[in-house]
């Protein structure tokens, strides 16, 4: 019994999990990008919650919120994953053992802006916000943003100039926000702007914060740890970088 649960084991710790998004946008747009990478996703169950590369044996993939992805990796809980760049930017740990090894797969392109209303006619650049920051901070009052990434929309900030000011982390649609009256401007992603426009909304000219698309990402110490493994991850990089040459 002891070396058939040894067996067992050994042959998990050789299965490389693929963690990809469950639902939302990036999940069809991921599974069409894999099939056209000649790895086609099985998942049983709608609501199954992994599945197998029918291509490639060993494997696994697991499906998880977009939100969870770059931390299942980075917790070791996954060996692999596709996100959208702007999730792991803004959840990743410094020194953490997860790292882009491919940024830019080609799907699933946006950007995260600065948008103020459009009736700010005087607010065109971060330096106008900046200003405005300051007039709004001399009246006793702050500027509210919303968005749902506080970590990257902090850091923009402030490294325009930007100092003063609340941040509302929302779980929801950002959009509304400055229409509703919970916030002066938002910071959210935008692929063509249309949604932006329809909320009476502007992008600042400078306010891009980061461009964000389909990212490959890995856990560095697991694959190190595991010769099959690696070969399993070169193997699915071999087929990306053929597609991408297409």
């Amino acid at each position: 019994m002891a070396k058939s649960m040894s067996n067992l084991s050994s042959s998990a710790s050789e299965i490389l999990r693929l963690v990809i998004p469950s639902d939302g946008a990036m999940y069809q747009e991921t599974l069409d990008f894999l099939a056209e990478c000649d790895m086609h996703v099985r998942r049983p169950s709608a609501r199954g919650y992994t599945g197998k590369l029918t291509s490639i044996s060993s494997v696994e993939i697991v499906f998880q919120r977009t939100a969870d992805i770059s931390s299942r990796v980075e917790a070791g809980d996954a060996d692999i994953g596709i996100v959208g760049y702007d999730r792991f930017a803004e959840s990743r740990i410094d020194d953490s053992d997860a790292a882009v090894v491919i940024p830019n797969l080609g799907f699933g392109k946006c950007a995260l802006v600065v948008a103020v209303p459009e009736s700010w006619v005087d607010v065109e650049s971060m330096s106008d916000l900046a200003d405005l920051a300051v007039i709004f901070q001399e009246t006793n009052r702050e500027l509210r943003v919303a968005t749902k990434y506080p970590s990257l929309t902090r850091k923009f900030l402030y490294r325009h100039d930007v100092n003063y000011f609340l941040l509302s982390v929302l779980s929801g649609t950002v959009e509304p926000a400055p229409s509703m009256g919970y916030a002066d401007f938002i910071v959210d992603l935008t692929a063509s702007g249309q949604t932006l426009r329809e909320n009476h909304l502007k992008q600042v000219a400078d306010g891009t914060v980061v461009q964000s698309e389909g990212a490959l990402i890995a856990n560095r110490r697991l694959l190190s740890q595991s010769d099959k493994k690696t070969e399993l991850f070169q193997e699915i990089i071999k087929r990306i970088e053929a597609q991408r040459l297409v």
